[in-house]
Parts: C-alpha cells; sequence; structure tokens
C-alpha cells in the first residue's frame, strides 16, 4: 500500500468520527470537505453542521469587518455567505489551494469572543475544536499538493 493510499486512509478514519456532523433533530446540512476527488472511494471527508459552519463563517465575517482584514473576507466564507459559487449547486467543487489556505487562517484566527454572539446549538469552545479540526483535515493535503474540494450538504 502507497503512502498516498495510507494517507488517505488515515485521513478517512479521522475524518468519519462525525464529532461535528449534522444528525440531532433540525440539524440536516452543512458543509463537505473532501481530501481528493469525491468520486474515489479512498477519497477523506470531513461533515461539518450547520450549527458550526453558521458560527465559524459569521465569526470570521465580523472579525473581518472589526479589524479590517488585510485582503478581505477569504473568497470561501464570502461566497457562503452571498450564497453563491460552491453554496449555489449540488456538486463538490475543487477548492483552489490559495482560497483554502485564506479559509484555514482565518478559522485559525477566530477565538472564543469572536465566537460567542454567533454559536447556537454548541459552544464558542466547541466551535473552537471544530475549526481546529477542519484545519487538521485540510492543512495535510495542502501541505502534499493535494487537492481540496468542497460541497453544501
Amino acid at each position: 500500500m502507497g503512502v498516498s493510499v495510507r494517507y488517505r486512509l488515515k485521513q478517512y478514519m479521522l475524518a468519519s468520527n462525525g464529532e461535528f456532523a449534522h444528525g440531532s433533530y433540525g440539524d440536516d446540512s452543512g458543509v463537505i470537505f473532501y481530501a481528493g476527488p469525491p468520486d474515489d472511494p479512498m477519497t477523506g471527508r470531513f461533515i461539518v453542521s450547520d450549527r458550526f459552519v453558521d458560527a465559524l463563517f459569521r465569526a470570521v465575517l465580523d472579525r473581518s469587518a472589526r479589524i479590517g482584514a488585510a485582503g478581505g473576507i477569504p473568497r470561501l466564507v464570502g461566497e457562503w455567505n452571498g450564497v453563491e459559487g460552491w453554496v449555489d449547486g449540488f456538486e463538490a467543487v475543487e477548492v483552489p489551494q490559495a482560497d483554502a489556505r485564506d479559509l484555514l487562517a482565518a478559522l485559525s484566527a477566530v477565538s472564543l469572543a469572536d465566537l460567542a454572539p454567533h454559536s447556537w446549538g454548541t459552544t464558542p469552545a466547541d466551535c473552537l475544536r471544530c475549526a481546529a479540526a477542519i484545519v487538521a483535515f485540510v492543512e495535510p493535503v495542502l501541505a502534499t499538493g493535494g487537492r481540496v474540494y468542497l460541497r453544501g450538504d
């Protein structure tokens, strides 16, 4: 088994625990990050419920507005906010590496205070853990030159 296959299996096992996925009554949508082409059965995926995505992305928007972040709002968050781009379709779309890195930087910068006004159905601390888990899932894919895909769920 090659390194690439072992890496992808490990990613799948780490991401399939469902801790941040939806599942409770009324919590049936969110976002799926893929560590490779979604049609490949070996591709790892990380499912994130809207209760986390909503809080995290709103905190990124508020933080960007408050501090006047250089470069503005990450494109993926802006598209989510405008219900356009990757959010507007049913298919997974490949995320340019620069956009994925912008998102990871924004998620890494979010604080408990940023999340406090936006956490519903969860806590700011759980949202921070989710942000760290997204970064931990996507960062190694980017570091190895892999492709990241994203779709609304």
